[in-house]
C-alpha cells in the first residue's frame, strides 16, 4: 500500500476532488488531515518522556526498510553512543 498527502491550492475544489477520488476502485480510503505535517529531524526521535506517534513509527519503519547497510549491532551501538552524548550535554 502507498499513501500520499496532497495539498490542494483551492479550497473550492476540495469536496469535488475528494468525491472523485473516493469513487476510484483502487483507492482504499480517503482521510482529510487537519494540520500540516513537517518531516521529523534526527533529534525528534530521542525526546525523553514523549511517546512516539503512529506517524513517527511509520516513518521510522520506512527509513529502516530503506537502509539495508546497517546491522542490528551497528544500530544498537550508534543509538547507545547517541544517547551517551546526549546525556553528557544535557545533564549539566
Amino acid at each position: 500500500m502507498t499513501q500520499y498527502i496532497l495539498t490542494l491550492a483551492d479550497n473550492k475544489v476540495s469536496s469535488a476532488f475528494l468525491e472523485f477520488v473516493k469513487k476510484l476502485d483502487f483507492v482504499h480510503g480517503v482521510e482529510e488531515v487537519d494540520e500540516t505535517t513537517k518531516p521529523l529531524t534526527a533529534e525528534d526521535w530521542s525526546k525523553p518522556g514523549r511517546p512516539a506517534t503512529d506517524e513517527e513509527f511509520e516513518q521510522m519503519i520506512k527509513e529502516a526498510k530503506k537502509s539495508k547497510e546497517l546491522t542490528f549491532e551497528e544500530a544498537k551501538n550508534m543509538t547507545k553512543t547517541y544517547f551517551d552524548e546526549w546525556l553528557q550535554t544535557n545533564s549539566k
